[in-house]
């Protein structure tokens, strides 16, 4: 693994630490904005381990469909968990009517800490 990977998924492990103490605070919209940062993190690192680097969130979300979930490399569902954690974010982010839970942050970190554990693990085996 790069440098700029290593730093990549710090900077993922970082947001995930985050949200843990946002949802502590009781922040939770907060957290679930920091959810999708980890795994935006996570994907721009296993992106990076393919030579490819986007500055837009929706071209990192599909360039990480088209080159780890669609061909099998990653689960397919860690996709889904990206484009859906986006969405959640804009919510809790420009929404000034929503309000998110405990229990929808609680979620979305556990979603984050298994797209980033995944991605983790596949640099690590040499991806």
């Amino acid at each position: 693994m790069t440098p700029e990977q290593e730093a990549m998924l710090g900077r993922a492990r970082e947001s995930i630490e985050a949200v843990r103490v946002e949802i502590g605070s009781g922040l939770y919209n907060h957290a679930v904005a920091d959810a999708y940062y980890a795994m935006l993190h996570a994907a721009r690192a296993a992106l990076a381990s393919i030579g490819l680097s986007f500055s837009s969130h929706g071209a990192t979300q599909g360039a990480f469909g088209r080159e780890f979930a669609l061909p099998g490399i990653l689960p397919a569902h860690l996709h889904r968990y990206l484009i859906n954690a986006e969405r959640a974010r804009r919510a809790a982010t420009y929404d000034y009517d929503a309000s998110m839970t405990e229990e929808y942050a609680r979620d979305w970190l556990q979603r984050a800490e298994e797209f980033v554990n995944h991605v983790e693990a596949y640099l690590r085996e040499g991806g």
